[in-house]
């Protein structure tokens, strides 16, 4: 079954100029070659990592108020759901509600902590099916369950990702990352999260 709401849409890749020439100011116009961007990332494969129940952080279960809870939401049916929520210090956990919404549980690790976190960022979280839930967006990371939690694992990508849509396989997930120079790059999971491989063309 496929969710209500949908994520953001995937951006497909940007081409980067190379090797372009500028004029010096000097009087002579001398021709100089402008940094050269890179069309290929280095990093071609990355491995997601387990994520970890932080000290001082909400365990798997807990509850968390209504008033903690993203307005974002991704359901399947009327009464599952799996969202965002927040502790009072901040911290992000990926959460569940099997009733509407009248209560929801986290259901992995924090996410994120506000404490010089800021490559582990996420702002949205949501699920190709129940199983398979991923988090994402303003930082550096997607977070993946395949098991619905509580077991999420994280990947950590060189550059900002700007989202993440499901593949036509079991367990497939598309990231597109950008470089911070120009350039998107895709890569692409067939084992919810475990792997990512950096794959030059697109994905639907």
């Amino acid at each position: 079954m496929r969710p209500l709401t949908t994520t953001l849409a995937a951006a497909g890749s940007a081409a980067a100029a190379t090797g372009a020439l500028v004029l010096s100011g000097g009087g002579a116009g001398a021709a100089v070659a402008a940094p050269t961007v890179p069309t290929t990332p280095t990093q071609k494969t990355v491995t997601g990592s387990l994520i970890r129940v932080q000290s001082g952080t909400l365990g798997v279960g807990s509850q968390i108020p209504n008033h903690q809870i993203n307005a974002r939401r991704t359901y399947f049916g009327n009464s599952w759901a799996v969202t965002l929520g927040h502790d009072r210090q901040g911290a992000v956990y990926p959460v569940q509600t099997g009733n509407g919404g009248r209560k929801w549980r986290t259901v992995g690790p924090a996410l994120w902590v506000p404490a010089a976190d800021a490559p582990n960022v996420v702002s949205t979280v949501t699920a190709a099916t129940r199983s398979l839930q991923y988090a994402y967006g303003g930082g550096q990371v997607v977070d993946v369950t395949r098991d619905g939690g509580p077991q999420w694992r994280r990947a950590t990508f060189d550059g900002t990702v700007l989202s993440v849509a499901p593949g036509i396989r079991k367990n497939e997930l598309v990231a597109f990352v950008n470089n911070g120079a120009g350039t998107t790059w895709q890569y692409v999971t067939r084992n919810g999260g475990a792997t990512w491989t950096y794959f030059p063309r697109f994905i639907g």
